[in-house]
């Protein structure tokens, strides 16, 4: 079952531990429930891709919870601390569920942080339709894979693609068939679905997916050298490669993700740094990278190979037999972990080839 976990090479984090925990739910007795924190809602999210002189600068968010809504205070609030601060502990979740849902009991909890951070990322809790500001200008165009609990069937969960269509009564949800399954939700919310028809997904799949811009953070992609900027403050050399005028360059992550050779301008940093950086991460400095985990870096421009990001994950299926499955892949981002594709894999198993859909 480790097979697909991996660990940098930096030396310290080698011992770091790494653990699978998998909940089998049955629905008849446990469901699923969405727990969101009302006052983001409508925000901007985390903010990626700016550059300033050219050079990429970090994640950051601007805006400031002000009367119980989302206020651009227009500057940038970096670093994780800083940009955590206004945010729900899960203790604040546990309690806002329960002062709503008396007759019922938490019996555990699974953190969804995309929801109200990256776009492509909408939820609907009990009425209430939950997604970024920019995002409703797609809802004509893209379908959200989600998990779906039904208010009408108690005893099912799915996981099916649906649309968001805006109606002068609100945004209402439809299968991809046409079906307005609106009054039947309790709650959705999107994940990238990384099995289809019982299998993982391949790289096709893959690449169809990151350039329909479901992975905002592309560290869940890839594997940067990070370069620290502060307390808890991390730039990624390389990762510029990937932004124009804060929108995502498709044609580099297909290249990418193909595994051919990118080259970005890592000037903003030293170059000994950059090497080190690299080097930390499993890199080899070669002068012309052609596989996976090879760079070079002449003139301040990387060029390299990028090996795959590995993370802890989060995930949750259907089996055919109706179970709810949820699986938690704890590591260290960018240390230690899975890739996308390792993920789906270790998904499968413990589901025993039963996945559906």
């Amino acid at each position: 079952m480790l097979f697909p976990f991996k660990w940098v090479r930096e030396s310290k984090w080698r011992s770091e531990p790494l653990q699978v925990i998998v909940l089998e739910m049955n629905p008849q007795h446990v469901r699923p429930a969405v727990s969101v924190q009302p006052e983001w809602n409508g925000c901007k999210g985390i903010i990626r891709g700016v550059k300033e002189t050219g050079f990429l600068v970090e994640d950051f968010i601007s805006e400031e919870i002000q009367d119980g809504k989302p206020v651009d205070i227009r500057r940038q609030i970096v670093g994780a601390d800083e940009m955590r601060k206004q945010v729900w502990t899960i203790d604040q979740h546990k309690a806002a569920f329960a002062r709503t849902h008396f007759d019922q009991k938490i019996l555990g909890w699974v953190g969804n942080g995309n929801l109200l951070s990256n776009p492509h990322f909408v939820g609907f809790v009990e009425g209430t339709l939950f997604h970024l500001s920019s995002e409703a200008a797609h809802f004509p165009s893209r379908t959200y894979s989600s998990l779906i609990v039904r208010r009408t069937d108690r005893n099912r969960v799915a996981i099916e693609s649906i649309r968001y269509k805006p109606s002068q009564n609100g945004t209402r949800l439809f299968t991809t068939e046409g079906k307005d399954i609106t009054e039947e939700v309790e709650y959705t919310t999107f994940g990238q679905q990384l099995v289809q028809s019982g299998r993982p997904i391949d790289t096709s799949k893959l690449k169809e997916m990151a350039v329909a811009q479901q992975f905002y953070d592309l560290r869940h992609l890839f594997l940067f050298g990070r370069m620290q900027m502060g307390n808890k403050r991390w730039l990624d050399a390389g990762l510029a490669a990937f932004w124009e005028e804060s929108h995502l360059n498709t044609t580099a992550l297909e290249v990418a993700i193909d595994g051919e050779p990118v080259t970005v301008d890592v000037r903003q940093f030293d170059a000994g740094a950059v090497r080190t950086a690299m080097d930390g991460k499993g890199y080899d400095e070669i002068a012309e990278p052609k596989r996976p985990g090879q760079f070079s870096l002449r003139d301040g421009n990387l060029r390299f190979v990028l090996l795959d990001g590995i993370y802890p994950h989060n995930m949750i299926g259907i089996r055919e037999d109706g179970f709810v499955i949820s699986v938690v892949l704890r590591g260290l981002s960018n240390r230690l972990g899975v890739s996308i594709r390792g993920a789906a894999e270790i998904m499968c198993s413990w589901c025993k080839g039963r996945v559906a859909p």
